[in-house]
């Protein structure tokens, strides 16, 4: 029997909320949704240190008429009324940003960014089990001195002796 998949797909738009009024983002088309999942995922593997082939890294590129339309794809019709609306820049740039990871991997992943500071630039320090984490990962990956004994060091030449 097949089942009613019709509330798991219903739109799933999103609504944010910026300066007292909701705006809601549509959906992108599968095509956009597309290119915006395959752009996460290049930038997760760049981040997690991953290598990224000369073709990947060309797709991350964009030129400036891409670059404008990055944030339309993303934003659609909504761009237009948040500028019309005379909301700062900033905020339309963070929302971009959220809508970005929102479509393409997902609430969850957009609310770990929010929560952790990488939407405005500003990360969280990080807790106390990650600083002692990594500061035994990096005195582990910290190469001893070779020990000298059973080894000998060429000879040093004599000095000649200068004129008395």
């Amino acid at each position: 029997m097949l089942r009613d998949l019709g509330s798991f797909l219903d739109d799933d738009a999103l609504e944010i909320p910026v300066d007292g009024k909701v705006y809601r983002i549509a959906s992108p088309d599968a095509e956009t949704g597309l290119f915006l999942a395959g752009l996460a995922q290049l930038g997760e593997k760049a981040v997690s240190g991953q290598p990224i082939t000369a073709e990947e890294f060309a797709r991350l590129k964009l030129n400036d008429e891409q670059e404008g339309d990055f944030m339309r794809m993303v934003l659609g019709d909504t761009l237009d009324e948040l500028v019309a609306d005379g909301v700062k820049w900033t905020k339309i740039q963070r929302v971009n940003r959220y809508a970005f990871l929102f479509f393409s991997l997902g609430p969850e992943a957009a609310d770990r960014a929010l929560e952790s500071g990488v939407l405005t630039g500003e990360a969280m320090a990080p807790n106390r089990a990650q600083r002692r984490a990594a500061s035994r990962a990096g005195a582990a990956t910290t190469k001893r001195a070779a020990s000298t004994g059973g080894t000998t060091s060429p000879r040093k030449p004599a000095r000649k002796p200068t004129g008395t």
